[in-house]
């Protein structure tokens, strides 16, 4: 559940909201090259690295931010 309610508030263990709490100096992301910071919108939707996983899970390597809402969260 705590993992669930990070995922839609933001306060998830990313490196945006750490960075925000103090806990890392960079917000930026640290699984792919493209110098974006770090949201849970990010990691979910857009990190190259884990496309594949998008793909088997969702049927696309990128999830625009439109169709979030129709996701069942037991996918997410």
């Amino acid at each position: 559940m705590r993992v669930l309610v990070g995922v839609l508030t933001g306060h998830a263990l990313v490196a945006s909201h750490l960075h925000k709490m103090g806990r890392t100096s960079s917000s930026l992301c640290q699984n792919c090259d493209e110098e974006v910071r770090e949201t849970v919108y990010h990691y979910l939707c857009q990190c190259p690295r884990f496309a594949s996983i998008r793909f088997c899970t969702f049927g696309r390597g990128l999830l625009p931010r439109e169709t979030l809402g129709s996701l069942e969260l037991k996918d997410i």
